[in-house]
């Protein structure tokens, strides 16, 4: 035996303005509370660099470093994070390859760390990149890794003493006010 449940025409036309009315209020309080308009990320904020690290190396020049539509200087972006500059970067992604390898099994393990000038380097609790083989790896952030610098230091790509290949990588983020 088969039971079926029928609304009536004159609850259909209530439930269905009841609901609709439902949904409009809940987008609408979504839209005061969740929804920032201010949450997207602006053009000229947008920073993207890459190095080439050999094994046991620390590279602090980077090649096609952008801000924005604007290349910038490896310098120019370590002025940005440092507390003079007054910005943040937000690193969204790390990118990682080996340009031609030579190895039979090609290896790297990089990193994204600050430098000081006497050597000493600091982390932002993001652990190293492990590239294997001919493929890319890459790893995404999100919300994203907070890179600030302290006077003196700069942003370094390092490839660890494990590392038997040539790597290249790549880091992708944006540029907030320091916090």
């Amino acid at each position: 035996m088969k039971v079926m449940h029928k609304i009536p025409n004159h609850l259909r036309k209530s439930t269905i303005i009841l609901s609709s009315i439902l949904i409009l209020a809940v987008l609408f309080i979504w839209g005061i509370t969740g929804c920032e308009y201010k949450k997207c990320v602006e053009r000229d904020t947008i920073v993207s660099f890459f190095a080439s690290v050999s094994p046991g190396s620390k590279e602090t020049t980077f090649g096609a470093a952008m801000i924005g539509i604007q290349q910038a200087t490896s310098e120019e972006l370590n002025n940005l994070l440092r507390p003079e500059g007054g910005k943040a970067l937000i690193v969204t992604s790390i990118t990682g390859y080996h340009i031609t390898p030579t190895k039979k099994i090609p290896f790297s393990i990089v990193d994204l760390i600050g430098l000081s000038k006497k050597g000493s380097t600091r982390g932002w609790g993001n652990g190293g990149l492990s590239i294997a083989g001919p493929q890319t790896t890459q790893v995404n952030y999100r919300p994203g890794i907070v890179v600030t610098l302290m006077s003196g230091e700069s942003l370094c790509i390092a490839s660890f003493i494990q590392s038997n290949e040539k790597a290249r990588v790549g880091v992708h983020g944006y540029l907030v006010d320091r916090p």
